[in-house]
């Protein structure tokens, strides 16, 4: 044993030489001799905890002894003897290490026998372990030999360089601190985790998550840091340097939203100590030792294993068995936790079994329909080579349904692992004749396919051709046989791929640089522009280049060319490309593209995401450059709307954008796109999209010239659906509507319904293209009632990030989710009279119907979030454990009256307490191994002792809340929607109110034409005026009208300035006589004797107002958080009634408990409103009241005005009169305020100046005339002569406005208007008074 000990010594005496003359004359890099054999005392452990002290922890420690022997020139041999593995769960230091015996002795099986290693000059090559020998064990020799691996320079004494080690080539850093008095020197070493080049890391269910590596400002924002450090200690004589001992101390640091102390912390050391050394050697190995490669961390099993309890592996078959009968049985009891658990572990098993047990339990389950959805989904989520071979399987046999295929295959296509074998099974998805004769599950395969390849691709740094051939294939053939289908189709599965092999093929498809291209619908040049944005993450310049040529091109459609805009900005141009985009819309001849464009540039300029920081700034420069007149636009022309916010303390936002593509003929968007992203630290996201298309619909709507404006809302359905039923006829060439939907990135489904879409789907349900047999079998299932449960289980996702330890074992950071939406219904529905054998449709309009309903939808989540060591041996670290559950519960009975068009809904009282939502997490400190998989070590986070009481006290609702009721919701369309008003509107006296059909007439001039005061209307070919002789009662219902006056009216006016008696005044008349549909509550217990009173007095200078309300029915909600949802409440009641006789509403919030931060917000919140309320103008007083309730109480008291009073406990807040934006309807009856309206009443005053600026008019004033789009000219009108003021542009020309000045008066300027082809012309007196008209009153 060699004496002597080396200490650091800050200042080295005199007698020290320096470092450099020391190092040179000695021997550096430690060496093993011929004939010695080394003994060396070894211990590491690794704990998993939160930064905080005195909390739980969870970890292991393995001790063991080590014998090196030199053998030859390089190689060497280690033998690990007496290794003790021990588990620690509790909490750190206090508690003790917990002997493991039985996975010790696991552990010393692999250990029997030597290692070889190859060591030269402080580096270690590669390492030779016996042929059975586990991974996990190699790895621990890893960790042990990674301690050796040293590089010392002569020359220099602080020293940076790339090392290789466990973790990779990592950034290291090098200090040597010589003593050349005691020949002894100290080296340390530090290494930067997150600066490594070919770093040993894993990471699974992540390829959808972009990285931004050129993001300057977050390029730093990690949320996982580690480093470590290691000291040796080296003595040295003239045979060469000895290592005496051996230290490092590495620290992972995990800040899921940059936390700067870290949410948790995995903390790993290692010793390393000389104890001997022996003239004795080791003996040789028995059995020929394998390469298994270098230092670098390898990984195996760990990645099968899922972060769930361990499964012990017996009998695959009888454990698949068992886990899918409790899975069952718990779903059926309610155990929505543990039925998820259980879900796992069917995935977890469905990885590791054969394809012939899969088919075996297949036989076993697949006519039980509870165990058959279970069975399905685990096999979609499993992911594996036989699972996925198994789904294509029964696929081509025909043993899944036409919607099992098209639930189980997106699922399947998204979490199986992308490999060779994979991709190869999916390819013959794409051959399949099965798949090939069903349109729907095609078009799933080949988005899948697609998919897929972007997924393996994205791991490699050059995609085989191969694998993207047959999608050029399919493009190729569909281009030959113009089959726009086909070339859709191909387009979007290459947009999956989205790699830049495919870019030629998608040119073909785009005019500007294929002249062919011309010829081919709209729709597919914008497909193949979007094609074009998953490849720009790849090469952005190439496609920042085609996307700014097609924008540019003027030829081409507007909503190609605004596709184009959005694939552009999506490269992220810098300065120079945007602002020549600006520079372009100055001579723009598409108002569409130059709206779209501006406000596309004016929604990234005001954006806060840091990704996007440079195409923010330049297009804040650009938007400077163009007119502001395009901000005023209406929402008549494209827009990009967009939402979104950023955190940068918690470096996570989202935003949230529509893209509205008009076309010049419709007033709504024909192209609608929305999408959500995510971003997260230096990482973005796109959650979920969703398109929909509309043009051909659009299109037949305008062929089939219905006159929208003569028709009320049910004829107009009528024939809309007379259209649509006869969809024989429809045109073949476009699809009536086209949709797809992204999630994370990736087109999952796209469907077209056209007239070959419609025809199938009818032969698919009742095996005839005829609508009426497709009708008549829906009624009859309907007729025989819904009842049972249905389960729809689906794995969310799984995503783990696994990176090696100095130890030699994994650390994981692994989330998984698992969520259930379950469904109860019983449903009785009867028909009468029933329906005939000769059935037609149209007998279902003379029916009435009496439903009975029962349903209670649930939705379940279930999130699992693990930091720790994951293998298939023990598990230890931190466990997450996150559940959400939404329920409710819907049972109603409703009255149908088709003849009557009459619909009566009414729910029975809630006499229970039913949890709406509930949202509840855990977590812990586990330990677990495979030896003892019975017994598993968990400890909460708190000791014991501190764990805070919670008071069992529940919360005590108001005895003043009224008894449940029972509500009843009526609704009445049709030509007796006035009377059924009437009848219920009061009980009083009704006294009949003449009506004018001139003041009617003249109500709906003024509403057409914006004008003030109409005062002649005569006919236009006779200029005489006659009196109108009605025999037809009118009824004009005013719903804000007096209980005591009538809305029906027999009398005819007699004024001198009546109608004349024309078919214009009856079609005038006509639609003043609209069908009226009228929505009304009532409880059904009027005569509830339960009355809360909600005594609001409040008093002032001006005015007091004081009542009572009578609270008609009471809703009522809590919510409730904290340990078992305990801890914390707030309660919440809602209450309609009357207040001083008008209609109002009550809410009740009421707060026992609440954690401090919210207190502290609300003392923040509060302390502003004083002042709030005063620069609003409202009213305040200062009243105590309970100091944890407010109530806030509005009363309605006319369409336009309101009432409120908000009581606060120490503060009271009201206004009188305020203005509402819109009319709300509410019960005839209802008394008009008299009151003037605030003008400090800066909400109502904001919605209407809002409502108004959405508004586009033409007017004339004077010589002056104001278009639609701002422009103003100035034009002398001749006297005598017609203008056309506004008009319909479609080929119908369904109204047209004229103008013209009289001679006889230069006051007076007549209005013609035609409707309908029928004509009518008024006279107006215009003494600076300008005409209006706005469009939307018009355009359809």
């Amino acid at each position: 044993m060699t004496g002597g000990l080396c200490y650091w010594v800050k200042s080295p005496s005199p007698e020290c030489s320096t470092v450099g003359d020391s190092l040179s004359r000695l021997q550096q890099e430690p060496v093993f001799h011929t004939g010695k054999t080394y003994l060396y005392g070894y211990e590491s452990f690794i704990l998993h905890g939160l930064p905080s002290r005195g909390l739980a922890m969870a970890g292991v420690r393995l001790t063991c002894k080590l014998e090196i022997t030199y053998v030859s020139h390089s190689d060497h041999l280690l033998q690990i003897r007496s290794p003790k593995l021990e588990e620690y769960n509790g909490f750190w230091p206090t508690d003790p290490f917990t002997a493991s015996s039985r996975l010790t002795e696991t552990i010393a099986a692999c250990f029997s026998q030597a290692f070889k290693f190859e060591y030269t000059d402080g580096r270690v090559g590669s390492i030779f372990a016996p042929e059975d020998c586990p991974i996990l064990c190699t790895n621990l020799v890893r960790g042990i030999l990674n301690m050796m691996q040293i590089t010392i320079k002569k020359s220099q004494n602080v020293y940076e360089l790339q090392e290789a080690g466990i973790e990779g080539i990592c950034q290291t850093r090098y200090v040597i601190q010589d003593d050349s008095k005691n020949n002894c020197a100290i080296i340390s070493k530090s290494k930067d985790l997150m600066d490594c080049q070919e770093k040993a890391v894993k990471n699974m269910g992540m390829a959808y998550i972009r990285p931004c590596p050129t993001c300057p400002l977050v390029r730093k924002v990690r949320n996982v840091k580690g480093t470590v450090i290691f000291t040796y200690k080296m003595k040295y004589d003239g045979s060469g340097a000895l290592m005496t001992s051996a230290m490092s101390e590495q620290v992972y640091q995990i800040s899921p939203f940059n936390e700067p102390d870290g949410a948790a912390v995995m903390e790993a050391r290692q010793e390393l100590s000389l104890v001997d050394i022996k003239r004795t050697p080791i003996s040789a190995p028995k059995t020929q030792l394998q390469n298994q490669g270098s230092l670098r961390y390898h990984f195996s099993g760990e990645l099968l294993q899922m972060p769930i309890p361990l499964i012990r592996i017996k009998n695959t078959d009888l454990q698949l068995t068992e886990t899918l009968q409790q899975l069952v049985q718990n779903n059926e009891e309610g155990a929505t936790k543990e039925a998820s658990t259980k879900f796992l572990q069917m995935v977890q098993l469905f990885r590791i079994v054969t394809l012939d047990q899969i088919e075996s339990l297949w036989m076993q389950f697949a006519n039980d329909l509870p165990y058959r959805h279970w069975f399905l989904s685990a096999i979609c989520a499993a992911g594996a080579t036989d699972t996925f071979r198994f789904l294509k399987q029964k696929i081509h046999d025909e043993k899944l349904n036409i919607w099992e295929a098209a639930a189980t295959l997106p699922l399947a296509f998204h979490f199986v692992t992308p490999n060779k074998q994979t991709l190869e099974v999916a390819s013959t998805f794409l051959t399949c004749p099965q798949i090939q004769k069903a349109p729907l599950h095609r078009v799933i395969v080949y988005l899948g396919y697609g998919s897929m390849v972007n997924k393996y691709c994205a791991q490699t740094s050059l995609c085989p051709n191969e694998l993207l051939q047959p999608l050029h294939n399919l493009a190729t053939e569909a281009t030959s046989k113009s089959d726009a289908k086909d070339m859709a189709l191909a387009l979007k599965a290459i947009g999956n791929a989205g790699e830049p092999a495919s870019i030629k093929r998608i040119l073909k498809f785009l005019p500007t640089f294929s002249p062919a291209a011309a010829s081919l619908p709209n729709r597919i040049h914008a497909n193949a522009m979007l094609a074009l944005r998953k490849i720009a993450r790849k090469d952005p310049v190439k496609v920042r280049e085609i996307a700014l040529q097609v924008f540019m091109d003027n030829t081409l459609a507007p909503n190609v060319r605004m596709v184009a805009c959005v694939v552009l900005f999506e490269t992220k141009p810098g300065l120079p490309t945007v602002t020549a985009m600006a520079i372009s819309l100055l001579t723009e001849p598409s108002l569409q593209v130059a709206s779209f464009t501006y406000s596309h540039m004016k929604a990234l300029a005001v954006g806060r995401i840091p990704q996007l920081y440079n195409l923010s700034a330049a297009c804040n420069i650009a938007i400077k450059l163009l007119s502001p007149r395009l901000d005023r636009l209406s929402y008549r022309y494209s827009k990009v709307i967009h939402v979104g916010d950023y955190s940068f303390e918690y470096q996570a936002g989202a935003i949230w954008r529509v893209y509205l593509m008009n076309s010049p003929s419709t007033m709504f968007p024909s192209d609608i796109i929305t999408k959500v992203r995510g971003y997260y630290a230096n990482t973005a996201t796109d959650i979920i999209e969703v398109a929909l298309q509309s043009q051909g619909l659009t299109k037949l709507i305008r062929k089939q010239n219905i006159p929208f404006a003569e028709y009320d809302t049910y004829r107009t359905l009528k024939e809309l659906g007379k259209t649509l039923l006869g969809w024989k006829e429809l045109p073949p060439e476009d699809p009536l509507v086209s949709a797809y939907v992204k999630v994370l990135g990736q087109e999952i489904a796209s469907v077209d319904i056209d007239k070959d879409a419609i025809q199938q789907i009818m032969m698919s349900l009742t095996g005839s293209s005829n609508w009426q047999p497709v009708v008549k079998k829906v009624v009859e299932e309907v007729q025989r009632g819904i009842s049972g449960q249905w389960t729809l289980p689906a794995m969310v996702g799984e995503l783990r990030h696994i990176v090696p330890t100095v130890v030699g074992v994994p650390l994981e950071l692994s989330l998984c989710g698992v969520a259930l939406a379950q469904a109860a219904a019983d449903v009785d529905i009867q028909i009468s009279p029933p329906l005939s054998d000769n059935f037609r449709p149209s007998q279902l309009l003379e029916t009435k119907m009496d439903i009975h309903a029962d349903i209670k939808p649930k939705a379940y989540f279930h999130m699992i979030a693990m930091m720790g060591i994951n293998t298939q041996y023990f598990q230890s670290g931190l466990e997450f454990h996150a559940e959400f559950s939404a329920n409710t519960t819907m049972k109603f009975d409703a009255k149908i009256n088709m003849k009557e068009k009459n619909l009566k809904i009414e729910t029975p009282p809630c006499h229970q307490e039913v949890e709406l939502a509930a949202v509840r997490s855990e977590v812990y400190a586990i330990s677990r191994n495979m030896e003892e998989i019975d017994y598993e070590k968990k400890s909460q986070l708190l000791p014991k002792g501190e764990v805070p009481s919670i008071s069992n006290e529940p919360f005590q609702p108001s005895e003043s809340s009224s008894r449940p009721g029972t509500w009843k919701l009526e609704i009445q369309a049709g030509s007796k929607a006035a009377s059924k008003v009437i009848d219920v509107a009061s009980s009083g006296p009704k006294e009949e109110d003449e009506t004018s059909l001139y003041e009617d007439i003249q109500a709906k001039l003024k509403k057409i034409l914006g004008i003030e005061n109409v005062f002649q209307v005569a006919n236009k070919t006779r200029r005489r005026k006659k009196r109108i002789q009605s025999k037809e009662k009118i009824a004009v219902m005013d719903l804000w009208a007096k209980p005591s006056a009538s809305p029906l009216s027999s009398s005819s006016s007699s004024s001198t300035a009546s109608s004349a008696d024309d078919p214009l005044t009856y079609y005038l008349f006509s639609q003043a006589n609209l069908p009226v549909y009228r929505f009304w509550f009532k409880p059904a217990d009027k005569q509830d004797p339960g009355r809360e009173v909600l005594n609001c007095s409040i008093s002032s200078s001006s005015s007091s107002v004081s009542g009572e309300g009578i609270s008609r029915a009471t809703s009522q909600g809590s919510l409730k958080w904290g340990e078992d949802c305990q801890d914390y409440q707030i309660a919440t009641q809602i209450a309609t009634g009357q207040y001083a006789a008008y209609p109002a509403m009550q809410v009740k919030l009421e707060w026992p408990k609440v954690p401090s931060i919210v207190r502290t917000t609300a003392r923040w919140f509060y302390s502003f409103l004083p002042g709030a309320a005063y620069v609003l103008g409202y009213s305040q007083r200062q009243q105590h009241g309970p100091s944890h309730w407010a109530t806030l109480v509005m009363a309605l008291t006319s369409p336009r005005t309101c009432d409120v009073v908000l009581k606060l406990p120490e503060l009271t807040i009201y206004d009188r009169a305020i203005r509402l934006p819109l009319p709300f309807p509410s019960s005839p009856g209802t008394p008009i305020s008299k009151l003037p309206s605030s003008d400090r009443n800066v909400f109502s005053q904001a919605m209407l100046s809002v409502i108004e600026n959405l508004k586009a008019r033409c007017s004339v004033f004077q010589n002056t005339i104001t278009t639609f789009n701002g422009v103003e000219f100035n034009y002398s009108m001749p006297a005598n002569c017609y203008h056309v003021l506004v008009q319909d542009c479609s080929p119908e020309l369904k109204f047209l406005v004229m103008m013209k000045r009289l001679e006889e008066s230069a006051d007076l300027t007549e209005i013609n208007v035609r409707l309908a082809s029928q004509c009518k012309h008024a006279d107006q007196q215009r003494k600076g008074r300008s005409v209006t008209k706005s469009p939307r009153l018009w355009h359809r």
